[in-house]
């Protein structure tokens, strides 16, 4: 059997697990980001991460948000970042005639070593023209809006006057094609947060929904951005245009359902009082709308429920779904079938992230059958659906074929499909490529274009597109020697330059040569001649190209799993640092660093650590700091740094952690190692130290950056 089996209890359930207590503490104050972290914090102490599964994108997000507290560890007012945000959009317009140019990847890059499992960033939704199948646009979840107007041969970027490039979806105006709408923020990070300094932030901050009238060339907030001021929730999930008034639309966010009759300008919250995750428009009758809510279990908030509206969102019913609303199920997914549009669908997610059930309306939503259980099988399921858990509050996706009600196509890691109306399912895809090509992990929506009935589909790795879904058999996947998955995909991502970078390697004998680590698709290497090869997988951290020769690196994953490349042809990876992580923890991204000077590679975990470049799999230790009791082993590295001209003059930064009362630390040796001092005196401790640079030539000069939300902390120097 090819498949892996695996155990894995979902970090997401554990938060979930008697979520009203979750949501208040003894005093009846709302929980809080320290709070949280705590909680990250014990159940990283009692599981082995690298047997676990669905924790990753959690503490994505609670690693972004280390460096944007305050020095309480309370996130700040949302506004601060409308305000920089703007800012920062006014300054690249005055910067227009910079000499900037665009190095990618603009293309996917190559797996080495002929795999096949790659990918250039997450996509979260596709909208397509309403005349041209070739026309359409993508939403991605750090890279703004994309447009193309040849199939995916190529791209046009849309994000003129857009202040963050976080989207979670698209509208076009079916009459005027000039006219579009777009939810800023990323929706898929639904739950993590839990309540923050008494704000209900549930995710990445949104600034709400704005508007082009120019065809995306220039955008421009609606009044549905004000929000963000008012510390109410500014992320909005979906957003439909009435096809026959195109001023109406209407927005399903996480402060219930708005619609505005003049185009944006003027909004009326039709539903108040529901975190609303889904809404869909029955596509023969605009009038019909669709849309579901979910409770967040990590809050204790919210109900589970679907609606359908008549009137385009004018009023509201509750429909009988049988799903449970409160406890027992996080988030939906709708689709109503093009073929017989009394035929709707309800996809209802756990609070674990795994399947719940499966529901069928054949009277458009008057009743509702369960059709399936996470028994039959779990289609959330990381693996063959035969176990428990699942990433569903991350990634979700539910599509009807056009011309056949009855075949459905789902998606959570994996993809899944079902013949009979979801009362039976079988794997379409798997995330490892045990099985030949396939589709990345992690699907964020599927949508057939009603022009060609092309199913697309967005997910980690990007936008795909099959002209023929098939169902495959998970039973042949594990008895058939060289089984492959039947559907042919037609990557399109190459044109968007979208990855999300942790960190970037510069080869000091060549600036062409770079090496760069990803977000959900591994570590890429770039040659002098422009070419992209993804050479490591996981999430991509930090990393460098060794200065004597750009034919060997060092990348690395989340908690310093650090690995060694050699390009010999083909790319030898291995891993080196084991023996440091049998006992100490490394940061989210893991400081790393090449001394040129003797040869030697840093690593900064609990101590500071040291190997010869040519030997990296060896450590020596050389430092001894205090264990965090709670801990048993050091606070992680933040950043470390060493001076060019006198080697042994370094800088380790040790990271804060508000829920222990533990701050920052700076220390620094001038020794190599032999001793170290405590130069933390003069720094603000109360934040986390993001980073630190050395003079090249005085070992006692160096810089620290501080991340945080407090006037005048920011960039520190010492020369002592």
């Amino acid at each position: 059997m090819k498949r892996l089996i695996s155990s894995t209890v979902l970090l997401f359930g554990i938060l979930a697990i008697n979520g009203q207590e979750l949501r208040h503490s003894a005093n009846g104050e709302s929980i809080n980001y320290v709070e949280m972290q705590e909680r990250m914090r014990s159940y990283e102490s009692s599981h082995d991460l690298e047997k676990e599964k669905g924790w990753k994108w959690i503490k994505r997000w609670e690693q972004h948000y280390a460096t944007r507290t305050n020095a309480r560890g309370e996130l700040v007012d949302p506004a601060v970042f409308l305000r920089e945000a703007e800012k920062q959009v006014s300054l690249s317009r005055a910067a227009d005639d910079a000499d900037w140019l665009p190095v990618g990847p603009n293309v996917v890059p190559t797996p080495a070593n002929g795999g096949v499992f790659h990918g250039i960033s997450r996509i979260n939704c596709v909208t397509f023209h309403p005349t041209d199948e070739n026309t359409y646009w993508i939403g991605a979840s750090q890279g703004g809006i994309w447009k193309t107007t040849d199939n995916g041969s190529s791209w046009t970027p849309l994000n003129d006057g857009l202040p963050i490039l976080r989207i979670s979806d698209i509208a076009v105006d079916p009459s005027n094609t000039n006219v579009m709408y777009a939810c800023l923020g990323d929706f898929e990070y639904n739950g993590v947060a839990l309540n923050l300094d008494d704000r209900k932030r549930h995710t990445h901050y949104g600034l709400g929904l704005y508007k082009s009238t120019d065809g995306g060339q220039n955008w421009s907030p609606t009044g549905l951005t004000v929000f963000q001021e008012d510390l109410d929730y500014s992320l909005m999930r979906r957003v439909l245009i009435n096809p026959d008034n195109t001023s109406e639309v209407v927005v399903a966010g996480f402060e219930g359902l708005w619609k505005s009759t003049d185009g944006g300008v003027n909004w009326t919250n039709v539903m108040a009082g529901q975190l609303m995750c889904d809404l869909d428009a029955d596509p023969d009758n605009p009038e019909v709308l669709y849309a579901a809510s979910t409770y967040v279990s990590t809050l204790g908030e919210g109900t589970a429920r679907v609606y359908k509206s008549t009137d385009f969102g004018d009023s509201w019913e509750t429909l009988p779904s049988g799903i449970p609303s409160i406890g027992e199920v996080d988030r939906i997914e709708l689709a109503v079938a093009p073929s017989n549009t009394s035929i709707v669908y309800a996809l209802a997610v756990d609070i674990y992230g795994g399947m719940h059930s499966f529901h069928r309306s054949d009277n458009g939503g008057t009743t509702w059958t369960q059709v399936s259980d996470m028994f039959s099988p779990n289609i959330l399921n990381w693996y063959g659906g035969s176990g428990s858990g699942g990433q569903g509050s991350y990634d979700l996706a539910l599509a009807v074929d056009p011309e056949d009600a009855m075949r459905v196509f789902a998606g959570g890691i994996n993809a899944w499909g079902s013949d009979d109306g979801g009362m039976t399912w079988d794997g379409v895809s798997y995330w490892i490529d045990y099985y030949g090509p396939s589709l990345h992990a992690d699907q964020h929506q599927f949508k057939f274009n009603p022009l060609n009935n092309r199913l697309y589909v967005a997910n980690d790795g990007g936008i795909i597109y099959t002209d023929d879904v098939q169902i495959g058999s998970w039973a042949d996947a594990d008895s058939e020697p060289n089984y492959n998955w039947p559907t042919e995909w037609v990557d399109v991502s190459s044109g968007m330059q979208i990855t999300s970078f942790y960190r970037v390697g510069v080869f000091a004998g060549n600036g062409e040569y770079l090496l760069c680590g990803s977000q959900d698709n591994g570590t890429f290497y770039k040659n002098n001649l422009g070419e992209w090869t993804k050479i490591m997988g996981g999430d991509g951290m930090d990393c460098l190209i060794y200065p004597g020769d750009q034919d060997q690196v060092i990348g690395s994953s989340q908690y310093g799993n650090l690995m060694h490349g050699q390009n010999f042809g083909f790319w030898d990876v291995s891993q080196i640092a084991w023996s440091i992580q049998d006992f100490e923890a490394g940061e989210w991204t893991t400081p790393i660093y090449y001394e040129p000077t003797e040869d030697k590679i840093y690593a900064g975990y609990g101590n500071l650590w040291v190997a010869d470049a040519d030997s990296p799999s060896f450590w020596d230790q050389l430092s001894d700091f205090d264990v965090v009791p709670e801990w048993s082993y050091p606070a992680p590295a933040s950043a470390i740094a060493g001076c060019k001209d006198d080697p042994s003059s370094i800088y380790f930064a040790r990271r804060l952690w508000h829920s222990l009362d533990l701050e920052s630390e700076m220390w620094v040796t001038f020794d190599g190692g032999n001793s170290w001092e405590d130069v933390t005196s003069g720094l603000p401790a109360s934040l986390y130290f993001t980073d630190v640079v050395v003079d090249n030539v005085h070992g006692t000069m160096a810089w620290v950056t501080c991340g945080g939300f407090e006037d005048g902390m920011k960039v520190f120097q010492t020369t002592a």
